[in-house]
């Protein structure tokens, strides 16, 4: 590990990085090997992390229609690969190749995010590689129509597929006044993949309804509560026939999205009593929703009392910018004092 820091502080990707931050950024990102031949960043691929060379060399080469190969460029230890995608969104426009045995630190994206563009240096050299990557490409009109095709025939360009290092899987409910909203997600098989609805509920002729790629399907459930939508949706998902999957406990985690979680919680947070103390806290913040999200959470509790569940908050957004920009214009004092929504 040691080593390891050593060797990344003398990059001036990292010079500017602080041996604290720069034994967190190891912690979270990944070390791989790969053998000569094996391709370390796929074409069309969307950006997934910045892989830092530690040992060995790779080529990064594009196929032409014709099926002519062209080497783009070569990295070796101590030079990055995959910032292309990262900053600009695109997918990649080559195959990146070893040439030889290589290890790599694989800095993942929401690493990568925290970490290196976030620190002014390390953009400086991010920023000063992708310009000269630009300006080589405006020279190339075969990468320029690679570039086009990795967009028209990437499966997911966007990188918008759940996608995890090991395969899991996902539930997440959305529970409203009225309905109850949930996606299953397959992490190693996305034709799994299903969503849908239990709308009407506490009226007439609630029904269920899945989302499939053939189309909706629905089923009438007559007058159900949260409780009885939420065991509609579990027996469709562990259907003999038509489900996903064998029983509950094959799911990873359960997921819920809370709309108020004030000041304390801005991240994915394990649900524990504390967690539900301060949902009920926060619910005069969003009287129409938090008291809603949690039936739903405790729900899921009861039938799932062995999968984490995971509350995701609406307010976590306005946590990550500053004081001064999500205080509101009033008496810093009405911030400090308790809510009370009946006074």
């Amino acid at each position: 590990m040691n080593h390891l820091e050593t060797f990344l502080g003398k990059l001036p990707l990292f010079k500017d990085f602080p041996v604290t931050e720069l034994k967190k950024l190891i912690k979270k990102s990944d070390l791989k090997a790969f053998s000569p031949g094996d391709v370390i960043i796929k074409f069309g691929q969307p950006g997934q992390f910045l892989g830092i060379v530690l040992e060995g060399e790779a080529e990064a080469v594009v196929t032409a229609k014709s099926g002519n190969r062209q080497r783009l460029g070569t990295v070796k230890q101590g030079d990055f690969l995959g910032e292309m995608s990262l900053l600009t969104g695109e997918p990649t426009s080559a195959d990146v190749i070893a040439l030889e045995e290589c290890q790599l630190l694989l800095i993942p994206l929401e690493v990568f995010t925290a970490f290196l563009a976030a620190n002014p240096e390390a953009v400086k050299v991010l920023a000063k590689t992708m310009t000269e990557r630009l300006k080589s490409r405006q020279e190339n009109e075969e990468e320029q129509l690679l570039i086009k095709e990795a967009w028209q025939h990437a499966p997911d360009p966007y990188g918008l597929g759940l996608s995890t290092s090991e395969p899991m899987k996902i539930l997440v409910l959305n529970s409203g006044s009225s309905s109850l909203k949930f996606s299953y997600f397959d992490t190693q098989d996305q034709t799994n993949n299903l969503d849908g609805m239990v709308d009407r509920i506490g009226l007439e002729k609630s029904r269920l309804i899945v989302r499939l790629k053939k189309g909706d399907t629905s089923k009438e459930l007559g007058s159900v509560n949260h409780s009885q939508a939420l065991r509609a949706v579990v027996a469709l998902l562990t259907d003999r026939n038509q489900g996903v999957v064998r029983n509950l406990a094959e799911l990873a985690a359960v997921g819920h999205r809370v709309v108020h979680g004030g000041d304390k919680y801005s991240n994915a947070t394990i649900v524990d009593d504390q967690i539900i103390k301060g949902i009920e806290q926060n619910s005069n913040l969003a009287p129409l929703h938090n008291p809603i999200n949690l039936m739903g959470i405790k729900e899921a509790i009861k039938l799932m009392p062995g999968v984490p569940q995971v509350a995701v908050f609406d307010t976590g957004f306005h946590q990550k910018i500053p004081p001064h920009a999500h205080l509101y214009g009033l008496p810093y004092q009405l911030y400090e004092e308790p809510y009370d929504i009946e006074g």
